[in-house]
């Protein structure tokens, strides 16, 4: 008697429930966007345009950009760079709105645009000789750059000030030499890196 209880009181349950509905598929939100990786995607906040970076790795090492003015739907190639590897980040300062965008390369690693990614210029970081930059993040007037820095083995923290593009150290993590991001949170920049053994990985907070 206690068992056919509990058998009604389940089918009560189920009984009041909607069918399961089909689970959720995933739609491609790049398509025809003309390279073949696509390492970020930034949307211009009101303007229905969308910036997405990356490029090809092989024997044509391209750095690629293309826009969207339909939110996804059709991409135009805009923008692009033989050699040096795919463009890895995308940003853009909302009170000038300057879209800066970077690549892994010492050569020419930071370009940014003025008329929401249709053009760009190319500029170089703070020491072109011996680092690779990793990483950026802008906090107020200032674009913050994370790149690692080939002798000594550590990985430097710069900064340049948009209106004027003059770089200055901020400074360096010797017992790190790898950096992976940026991220500007709750007023402080995070510094995320890997120790020099490769174990672990370190935060570090820097108050701008």
């Amino acid at each position: 008697m206690k068992k056919s209880v509990v058998v009604a009181a389940i089918l009560v349950l189920f009984a009041g429930l909607s069918p399961a509905e089909e689970p959720p598929s995933w739609v491609p939100l790049l398509p025809g966007v003309g390279f073949g990786i696509v390492t970020d995607i930034l949307e211009i906040p009101g303007q229905g345009v969308l910036i997405a970076c990356g490029g090809t790795v092989g024997p044509w090492d391209y750095s690629c950009v293309s826009r969207s003015t339909n939110q996804g739907a059709t991409w135009t190639y805009v923008y692009g760079q033989l050699y040096g590897g795919p463009f890895i980040q995308l940003t853009r300062d909302s009170a000038t709105g300057r879209v800066w965008m970077l690549r892994p390369n010492n050569s020419r690693p930071l370009y940014y645009s003025d008329d929401l990614g249709v053009n760009w210029t190319s500029m170089d970081g703070p020491n072109p000789s011996n680092y690779a930059p990793r990483s950026m993040e802008l906090v107020g007037d200032y674009l913050y750059y994370g790149a690692e820095v080939n002798s000594p083995y550590s990985i430097c923290l710069y900064r340049m000030r948009q209106d004027s593009l003059q770089w200055e150290m901020v400074t360096d993590y010797t017992e790190c030499n790898a950096i992976t991001r940026l991220k500007y949170h709750d007023g402080k920049l995070l510094v995320f890196a890997r120790d020099t053994n490769g174990l672990q990985t370190r935060v570090f907070s820097h108050t701008p």
